[in-house]
């Protein structure tokens, strides 16, 4: 045990683990621009893993031999499948187009980031056998009580992470204003459910039992969410935590990111294009260097949604070309509201649906909010950027976080904006 502990702690180790994720990552990507194009009739044995509607098809994400996205128009509204599900699908396999506009978004490299190799287009779905597995029953039992609830779209999306059900109006005012990290589930969630599993369970006298039955808690938790990179990122962080403290490994909480970070690349190197992925580990690598900024109450809240603000800038350019220069401002709003009051209220009125009266006025607050901040046109529209530009920034607000040389952050953010 001592030996791991003197590898964990080894910046060595940390920085040959780096090399490797790179070399890892070079490698499959190029396999991937090596990987030929296929378009064929095949008939196929599919369990579901995921699936809704969308603009009058049902899309269904299941595992053949390599996990696949169907599409399908639906015909059958009597056929209901399930989570866990088997089916026989025929029609026609193909793989995913490389880029659907230049130089914006490639939707192979989007279905690799979510595990997906092939999409089908089927001509027919035939149902095989029913879901036996347990934890797809407790799945399958928690969205027919969802469905028979009223306001079910923000209860998908706060409960599940699961935003296709929100209006398509109210999700691209998210996108304007800025807050899209706000409807999907993240450490910021699973903290306060840790938090308020924690005081639950105070009655029990064993710490260590309390900790095990919240990381049980966590690790389902994760699977209803379907494994996203933010809620995943969260739950092995809380875990890995645990066992820093339990086994007093000694690594700082940056380091346990870092650790992290390797870990999902060496698991699919095609997380560097989920943009979960990316705004979960940016963020948070950045909130967690602000911790040694000693400040506390509103001043260390304003200071954290200015540094994620900083952090998300990037992202948002290399995938929107686009920010909302006032986002900083509706994170101050929307984040404790969401966070504080709605997030917690989701569970409470999944639980007890009759308090759906109130839920809804306060989702109404929600909606004519980003209605109106999306109203106020303030996005900043931007060219597409070089990447040594990006790592430019982020040195910059790296050594603005660490109150190291602020002339250099102000010379490079100024610089950076000058360039554009």
């Amino acid at each position: 045990m001592i030996k791991l502990k003197n590898i964990l702690q080894s910046n060595l180790f940390l920085l040959f683990l780096f090399i490797g994720v790179i070399l890892y990552c070079h490698f499959h990507f190029y396999l991937f621009h090596k990987q030929k194009n296929i378009e064929k009739n095949v008939i196929l044995k599919v369990k579901i893993q995921n699936i809704y509607r969308e603009k009058g098809q049902l899309i269904i994400d299941g595992i053949a031999k390599k996990r696949i996205r169907i599409f399908y128009s639906y015909h059958d509204r009597k056929e209901k499948y399930q989570l866990g599900d088997t089916i026989i699908v025929e029609g026609i396999l193909q793989t995913p187009s490389i880029n659907t506009n230049f130089n914006i978004f490639n939707y192979r490299k989007y279905l690799k980031s979510n595990h997906i190799e092939y999409i089908m287009k089927a001509s027919k779905i035939d149902f095989l056998n029913k879901n036996e597995t347990w934890y797809y029953q407790i799945k399958n039992q928690m969205i027919d009580r969802i469905d028979s609830i009223k306001g079910k779209d923000y209860i998908y999306a706060f409960l599940l992470g699961d935003t296709n059900y929100l209006k398509v109006d109210i999700k691209k005012g998210v996108q304007m204003i800025g807050i899209s990290h706000a409807f999907a589930i993240s450490g910021m969630h699973l903290s306060f459910l840790s938090i308020m599993i924690m005081k639950m369970l105070s009655f029990i006298p064993y710490k260590n039992l309390n900790i095990f039955l919240c990381i049980v808690f966590l690790c389902f938790y994760t699977f209803l969410t379907g494994f996203s990179p933010s809620v995943l990122r969260a739950t092995l962080f809380f875990i890995l935590n645990v066992m820093n403290q339990k086994f007093r490994w000694s690594l700082s909480e940056v380091k346990i990111l870092l650790f992290l970070v390797c870990l999902f690349l060496f698991y699919n190197p095609f997380y560097i294009y989920h943009l979960g992925f990316l705004f979960s580990f940016i963020v948070s690598f950045f909130l967690l260097l602000c911790t040694k900024i000693k400040k506390e109450g509103f001043f260390r809240i304003l200071i954290s949604s200015f540094v994620s603000f900083l952090a998300s800038i990037p992202i948002l350019l290399s995938s929107f070309y686009s920010f909302n220069i006032l986002s900083i401002l509706y994170n101050l709003v929307f984040i404790p509201l969401i966070s504080a009051v709605i997030f917690p209220f989701t569970f409470f009125v999944f639980l007890f649906p009759n308090f759906q009266g109130i839920y809804d006025v306060i989702v109404s607050f929600l909606e004519f909010c980003i209605q109106i901040c999306s109203s106020i046109n303030t996005c900043v529209i931007f060219p597409k950027m070089p990447i040594i530009m990006y790592i430019l920034y982020y040195v910059s607000l790296f050594l603005f976080v660490y109150s190291l040389k602020k002339c250099i952050f102000y010379f490079c953010f100024f610089f950076f904006f000058y360039y554009i």
